[in-house]
C-alpha cells in the first residue's frame, strides 16, 4: 500500500472504520458493501477507489463475533469523507443494526508513511487471535476496487518483497558490522551509512539460493 501510494496519480486520502451490530451473514455483508460503494460513487466522488480490510471482534461480552471493515479511499477531500462514514452508517444501521456513532468515523490520510502505518498496524492487528476469523470461515478479508492500483499488481507485489528482504538483509548487515573487530567503534554516521550500503549492494549482487532437490538413495554415496 505505501508503495502503490507514492507511485499513484490517486493517492488514499481517508480511512474509515465499518462495523455491524449484529451477527450477519458473508451475503448480507457483501450487499451492504456494494450499496455503501455504489452511494459513494454516485453521491459523493464519481471516481472514488478503494480498498478494504475485513476483521472480526473477540466478542469477548456476550460471544458475538462481530465483523467490521477497515476501508481506504482515494481522492476525497475531509466534507467527502465525512460524507463517505456518514453513507457507511446508513447502510450498515439499515442492513445490520450497527447504529453507533462512533463505529463510522473517517480519518485524514496525509502521506504514503502515514498509510503505510496504518495499513501495518491493520495487519498487526488482523494477525491477533482474537481478530481471526472464527474457525471454519472461508472468504476474502481483503480486496479492492477496479482501478484502485498504479500498476499491476503482481509487480508491487514484486517490489514490496524486494523492499521487506533489503530491511531484513539491512538489520541482519547491522547486527554483524557491529560485531565485527575490523570496524573501529565510533564511526561517523555518514561513513558507517556508505560502509553499511556498500556491504548492502554486495550481498545484494550474490546470485540467489538454489534449492536442489537430492534424491536420499543417493546420500550414502
Amino acid at each position: 500500500m505505501g508503495l502503490n501510494q507514492a507511485l499513484t496519480d490517486h493517492p488514499v486520502t481517508t480511512a474509515v472504520l465499518s462495523t455491524t451490530r449484529e451477527w450477519v451473514d458473508d451475503a448480507t455483508l457483501r450487499e451492504g458493501w456494494r450499496q455503501m460503494s455504489r452511494s459513494v460513487r454516485k453521491h459523493v466522488a464519481p471516481e472514488a477507489r478503494y480498498a478494504w480490510f475485513r476483521e472480526w471482534t473477540p466478542g469477548r461480552n456476550d460471544g458475538i463475533r462481530r465483523t467490521h471493515y477497515h476501508s481506504i479511499w482515494t481522492d476525497l477531500d475531509d466534507d467527502q469523507a465525512q460524507a463517505v462514514a456518514a453513507i457507511s452508517r446508513e447502510v450498515w444501521t439499515r442492513i445490520a443494526g450497527a447504529y453507533s456513532e462512533h463505529a463510522h468515523g473517517a480519518q485524514r490520510v496525509w502521506d504514503s508513511g502515514g498509510l503505510a502505518r496504518y495499513v501495518a498496524g491493520l495487519a498487526g492487528h488482523h494477525l491477533k487471535a482474537g481478530q481471526a476469523p472464527p474457525p471454519g470461515w472461508l472468504g476474502r478479508r481483503f480486496g479492492t476496487s477496479r482501478g484502485f492500483y498504479a500498476i499491476e499488481s503482481r509487480e508491487l507485489d514484486r517490489q514490496a518483497k524486494a523492499v521487506v528482504r533489503d530491511d531484513r538483509l539491512r538489520h541482519h548487515l547491522e547486527r554483524v558490522m557491529a560485531d565485527d573487530d575490523t570496524i573501529p567503534d565510533h564511526l561517523p554516521v555518514e561513513i558507517w551509512d556508505e560502509l553499511l550500503t556498500a556491504r548492502l549492494e554486495e550481498a545484494r549482487s550474490r546470485p540467489p539460493v538454489r534449492v536442489v532437490r537430492v534424491d536420499p538413495s543417493t546420500w550414502a554415496r
